[in-house]
């Protein structure tokens, strides 16, 4: 069962240190990144580490980033299973916010329609894709889950053949229908 806690902070919100590491998993290295208590990022490396890892420190105003391996340690094997509680905090507001709640209830492919639909946007196709795009927490809010509506993969931020292999490996595994509870908490 994977148990999700989403804490919505504002964008003034700062964490002085952050703690990261990289776990390998088949379809590429994954960024996991947090504090003692909650996650900030996940998502896969792609071979430009130093880039990303200034992204998140940015994004949290962060004074330091350490590289922390035991904390994180197993945690990808975790998340790729969907099977664990995740703290993740999350610097969003308004439509992003709306979004991101919308992908934390996603438990089997979706079309961007039926996303903007089901937050009750129906004519922001559009926005929904271009915020579906900048999910922090990719694989735990599952945005690969999202596809078009003429049932074609679709576009990736860590490219459509990652999006792919992740897809086939959940069918293969029955990882669709694995129970999840979502808590939110809006500060």
């Amino acid at each position: 069962m994977l148990d999700l806690t989403l804490s919505f902070k504002d964008k003034h919100t700062k964490i002085q240190q952050l703690h990261y590491a990289v776990e390998h998993t088949a379809f590429g290295n994954l960024l996991l990144a947090g504090n003692a208590e909650s996650l900030v990022f996940v998502g896969f490396e792609q071979d430009n580490l130093p880039l990303l890892l200034n992204k998140v420190k940015q994004m949290w105003q962060a004074d330091t980033l350490v590289e922390d391996c035991l904390q994180y340690n197993g945690m990808s094997e975790r998340i790729l299973n969907r099977n664990g509680s995740f703290h993740l905090l999350l610097k969003a507001e308004g439509f992003f916010s709306q979004v991101l709640v919308g992908l934390s209830s996603i438990s089997y492919p979706i079309s961007y329609k039926s996303l903007a639909e089901k937050i009750g946007r129906n004519k922001a196709i559009r926005a929904v894709g271009t915020a579906v795009g900048k999910n922090p927490f990719s694989l735990l809010l599952p945005c690969h889950r999202i596809i078009t509506s003429s049932g074609q993969i679709g576009q990736y931020a860590y490219g459509s053949h990652i999006k792919k292999a992740l897809l086939d490996f959940e069918k293969a595994n029955n990882l669709f229908s694995i129970p999840q509870s979502v808590s939110i908490i809006r500060q």
